[in-house]
């Protein structure tokens, strides 16, 4: 896989470090997504920067819905759309507050390349990354954390991995209610470089490959509100689990493990117990309209496949309205009408 076909893409809020900057592979192209619209201070020939201006112009009549995904990290979407409108048949995402390992390149197309590989699934239906049951990962349901939770492993022979995940150690991610019961380790200890989850996993954007065929079905989705709260920090996770329902539709697998970043960067704990609050509340609801959702599509490629699952997740959310709280039913209805904007959007190709 040449390095040709390949490129990185990384939201930006603010100016990286210098150290960043330099551990960036020299021979891959980079693509910056400007979050900050334009106050970036950084030297612009090392990579391909996409201000506001650059995005509108790119995105023409789509731009003025587009600005829903600002000041968030949904804003890679930009990213991962320009990397499939241009040809790159392999992406990595990156976040900026992350410092990667010499082997970074390396560890991600291993994953993909692999042929046999040792798959993972529990008890529960879900796989926590981190491979325990104290510690989870920032996404996984807390009405599966159990002492109980089991691990089981067999072996995948010539898998077709569409998506590898990266891990993280010093600030893992895990959900900032946890972090604030109890002081969080700062490593992770790997019982092997890659493993297929076999099940429910949350999908951390933060460091991750994939393969491009998959971006129109790989949607992150946009912060919302319930009555005046701000719901954040869904965005990934929640796009992840409609990817990886489609992916088992298809046959295909997502891994996890190396390579581990350095995750740099705190949030403020506040803010973000803040913006989860509604997550945990409202994932139960929102997995089961995925679900049935997915259970009504047939097996295509992904941006058939996430066609049909936007138009079946709006038929089966009005079947669902008597049932569900009225903000929730308003939130989904919100993401809905965001799903079918990235829907659209592809249709040009």
């Amino acid at each position: 896989m040449s390095n040709q076909k390949l490129v990185i893409t990384i939201p930006m809020a603010g100016t990286p470090t210098n150290e960043f900057i330099q551990a960036l592979p020299k021979s891959v192209p980079i693509v910056i997504i400007d979050d900050s619209n334009g106050k970036l201070t950084m030297d612009r020939k090392s990579c391909d920067i996409y201000d506001y201006r650059r995005q509108k112009k790119i995105l023409g009549k789509f731009y003025e819905d587009f600005c829903i995904f600002h000041h968030s990290s949904s804003c890679r979407n930009f990213g991962h759309y320009l990397a499939y409108k241009f040809g790159f048949k392999v992406i990595v995402a990156l976040d900026y507050d992350c410092k990667i390992p010499k082997t970074f390149l390396l560890d991600h197309l291993d994953a993909l390349r692999s042929q046999n590989i040792l798959g993972v699934k529990t008890n529960t239906g879900w796989i926590n990354p981190l491979l325990n049951n104290h510690w989870y990962s920032r996404g996984y349901p807390y009405e599966h954390r159990t002492p109980d939770l089991k691990f089981k492993f067999k072996e995948i022979t010539d898998p077709r991995i569409v998506l590898n995940m990266g891990l993280w150690e010093n600030v893992i991610d895990i959900n900032a209610i946890d972090k604030v019961l109890n002081s969080p380790p700062k490593k992770i200890f790997l019982k092997k470089n890659h493993l297929v989850a076999l099940g429910n996993i949350p999908l951390c954007g933060m460091n991750n490959i994939f393969l491009s065929e998959v971006v129109p079905a790989y949607f992150f989705l946009p912060n919302f509100k319930i009555g005046n709260w701000i719901v954040s920090r869904h965005d990934d996770i929640w796009g992840g689990y409609i990817l990886k329902k489609l992916a088992d539709k298809k046959g295909d697998f997502i891994t996890f493990g190396k390579p581990i970043v350095c995750h740099l960067k705190e949030s403020c704990q506040t803010q973000v117990l803040s913006y989860e609050h509604y997550i945990h509340l409202l994932s139960p609801y929102f997995y089961n309209l995925v679900d049935r959702a997915v259970e009504k599509i047939k097996k295509s490629d992904y941006k058939t496949m996430y066609t049909e699952f936007a138009e079946q997740f709006g038929k089966v959310l009005f079947k669902e309205k008597k049932y569900l709280p009225k903000t929730y039913f308003g939130g989904f209805k919100y993401l809905h009408k965001s799903m079918l904007w990235w829907v659209n959007l592809f249709k040009k190709f």
